[in-house]
């Protein structure tokens, strides 16, 4: 008995302690934020040029849509249906775990209540505060929850973990070179998606033993 609880005891350890780590992280960034921007911080302007024309913009501007609320919430729907073709809980499970990023991320932006950059966009923000992005939080997350609940995301990990790397640094990239946010928020963004899968993971080792 001792033996079938040892696997998922090690994944509750290794889920406590990505938790922590995340967490204490983004705690300490979060104060930091307060005082200003960061050494991070410092090449946001050049990111800013990429959206002067070209195809890049175009790409970028399209990546940033994407990322917007409206559009995500039709996504998720999508593939949660898509899930529950093999299953209702996986669907669920992307569902809560969708509103649980939403509801963490507006929670955090209104208790550090950082300013957005200087020159950005402001009619279609939901929260005027920039830190976390939300952008950036909802595309990692989606990205950890793809490598769990997706069939083949988990049969091809690296594939996923590489294409969502990638997809996260898009987004981020496309949110700071359009002055909705600094690269810290985007950090803190992927702190929080971390915090985030992290107790997602806990629950479910501790539901499986």
């Amino acid at each position: 008995m001792l033996n079938a609880r040892e696997p998922g005891q090690r994944a509750s350890i290794r889920a406590l302690l990505a938790l922590a780590i995340s967490a204490s992280a983004l705690t300490v960034l979060s104060l930091a934020v307060g005082v200003g921007p960061l050494p991070i911080d410092a090449a946001d302007g050049a990111w800013a040029e990429l959206r002067d024309g070209g195809a890049g913009g175009s790409i970028l501007a399209a990546v940033d849509t994407a990322g917007s609320l409206p559009v995500w919430a039709v996504a998720i729907v999508l593939i949660a249906l898509l899930l529950a073709r093999s299953g209702h809980r996986r669907a669920m499970e992307l569902g809560l775990l969708s509103l649980l990023a939403e509801v963490a991320t507006t929670i955090l932006k209104l208790v550090v209540a950082r300013p957005r950059p200087s020159g950005g966009p402001t009619l279609d923000l939901l929260v005027a505060s920039g830190f976390p992005s939300g952008h950036v939080t909802r595309t990692a997350v989606l990205v950890g929850a793809m490598l769990v609940l997706v069939p083949w995301g988990a049969r091809h990990p690296k594939l996923t973990i590489a294409a969502g790397v990638a997809a996260v640094a898009v987004m981020g990239l496309a949110r700071v070179s359009g002055r909705a946010h600094y690269t810290s928020d985007v950090l803190g963004a992927c702190l929080l998606a971390a915090a985030i899968l992290a107790t997602w993971q806990l629950v479910r080792s501790e539901r499986a033993r």
